[in-house]
């Protein structure tokens, strides 16, 4: 029974932060284009020639590595009637634990992926700014403990992140602020659409059953220490992409804030009982065999 509740706390780690993220990311978006007013779908097509390719290719690296097949990607191709800037479609053996668990993956890969790149251009554009953060990730985070130690450890960690990022030095580097245009463009088209939460709700229970797997035999075949130390890499690993998944979400928020400050500029009152934006791309995985 341990293991059995272990992969569902494994999963719940991995899941939440993801879901609470990508709810506040689509919240700041829809925001952020009612106070764009007029320049709200432009700025939605502008940044999209960044970022809507970096969330196709999230969906296309995870179908890559969960051996989906690839039918059609458009990595940016604006589409006023369905209401899209770009897709995948893909097929999967719907027999095959393996593909029905990449389903997950797929689904959830633009924050993951998009997150991580941000880091990786973060170290290329302006390697002064990456070492500092660099320094507080190695200073700050607490790789041991308790789950809740391990959470508050997300959360200072992520806020000493900001507060590196935002250190004046930085504003008089070039490269800081190329970074963070592509980085607010990057963000703004991180949130899952329908079809990405659709697509990775089929493979929730065959992750469990992986996860839930994987600890039956490291258990049974190492015993409890192993499983312990195992564990707790696990959950190590997932804290910290879980903050760099919170350090990218400061680039939806200076977005929002920044049209919030402009919005009466723009002479267009924001009405916030108007109906959510529609997705603007996505993934989508038609369940047949191949």
């Amino acid at each position: 029974m341990q293991p059995l509740l272990e992969s569902i706390f494994q999963f719940l780690y991995i899941v939440l932060p993801i879901v609470s993220i990508g709810l506040a990311i689509n919240i700041l978006m829809t925001f952020t284009i009612k106070f764009a007013g007029k320049i709200g779908k432009p700025l939605i097509y502008t940044s999209g020639i960044i970022g809507v390719p970096i969330h196709e290719l999230s969906h296309v690296i995870m179908c890559i590595i969960f051996k989906h097949k690839i039918q059609e990607v458009r990595f940016f191709k604006p589409d006023k009637d369905n209401n899209t800037l770009g897709y995948v479609l893909h097929v999967y053996n719907k027999k095959s634990l393996y593909q029905r668990a990449g389903s997950f993956f797929i689904g959830i890969a633009p924050i993951v992926v998009g997150a991580l790149l941000m880091i990786v251009l973060l170290n290329l554009i302006t390697p002064t700014t990456s070492s500092s953060i660099s320094r507080v990730l190695a200073l700050k985070f607490a790789s041991n403990g308790s789950t809740l130690n391990r959470i508050g450890s997300v959360f200072v960690c992520t806020m000493h992140m900001v507060i590196a990022f935002f250190n004046p030095k930085n504003l008089l580097d070039p490269g800081w602020w190329i970074f963070t245009i592509i980085a607010c463009c990057i963000a703004m088209h991180m949130r899952l659409s329908a079809s990405d939460i659709k697509g990775s709700i089929t493979g929730i229970i065959v992750v469990v059953l992986i996860l839930f797997i994987i600890n039956i035999i490291i258990q049974v075949l190492f015993g409890n220490t192993s499983l312990r130390e195992y564990l707790n890499s696990f959950y190590t690993s997932c804290s910290y992409i879980m903050t760099v998944m919170l350090f990218s979400l400061l680039f939806n928020v200076i977005v929002f804030l920044f049209f919030a400050i402009l919005s009466p500029l723009l002479k267009q009152k924001p009405t916030i009982t108007q109906k959510p934006q529609q997705d603007d791309q996505g993934s989508e995985g038609t369940d047949i065999e191949t």
